[in-house]
């Protein structure tokens, strides 16, 4: 069930206000329709739902004048997929259509020298959730620190790697998959052709 139909949850930040040179602004959550054909609903071959997440920014390495005091900024998390209700009599999708609820990728960690005078590095941004059934990848950390965990899609999300020490950061765990249902009157829709992640549920519907 997709009851209420709510979208998903940002991403988690990390421990930086939002005016911090370490901060890292989460992945958004992604959005909530609900799609209703009284009598046949046939989605083609080019057409699209998508209620992605957005991938985590990667974290921010802190300011020079402040490098022996700051920790680097770890990676925020990926935001969650949302959720999709279809209803229809018949509902029928052609090849190539696509129906994706997939969580976004976290945020990789941010990294600084211990002395001062390395580099001060981002990490990268994960990936926003994919228009297939692939996980959204997490984004590459910066020097030694720990990237992003991957979005969650077909399979469950994955956390960011955890930080060592002091001058490295974690990354932004992936976003959760979010809900697909498919409701038909008799229970049943052709869905074999078309691709959508996460896999839905299905069931029955009374339209009048």
């Amino acid at each position: 069930s997709v009851s209420p139909l709510l979208g998903g949850s940002r991403g988690g930040g990390n421990s930086a206000s939002s005016e911090s040179t370490r901060s890292a602004t989460p992945g958004a959550g992604g959005g909530a329709l609900q799609l209703v054909a009284c009598e046949e609903l046939r989605l083609g071959e080019h057409a699209i739902i998508d209620a992605n997440g957005g991938g985590g920014e990667g974290g921010g390495p802190g300011s020079v004048e402040n490098m022996l005091n700051d920790t680097p900024g770890g990676g925020a998390g990926g935001g969650s997929g949302g959720a999709i209700l279809l209803q229809a009599r018949t509902l029928s999708l052609t090849a190539g259509a696509l129906i994706v609820a997939n969580g976004g990728g976290g945020g990789g960690g941010a990294t600084r020298s211990a002395t001062g005078r390395g580099p001060l590095e981002h990490g990268e941004a994960g990936q926003d959730g994919q228009l297939s059934s692939q996980a959204a990848a997490g984004g590459r950390a910066a020097g030694a620190s720990e990237p992003g965990g991957a979005g969650g899609a077909l399979t469950l999300p994955l956390a960011g790697g955890a930080a060592k020490q002091r001058t490295h950061a974690a990354g932004g765990g992936g976003g959760a998959a979010g809900r697909i249902r498919i409701e038909t009157a008799a229970g049943d829709a052709i869905l074999e052709v078309a691709v959508i992640s996460p896999p839905p549920s299905r069931g029955s519907v009374l339209l009048e």
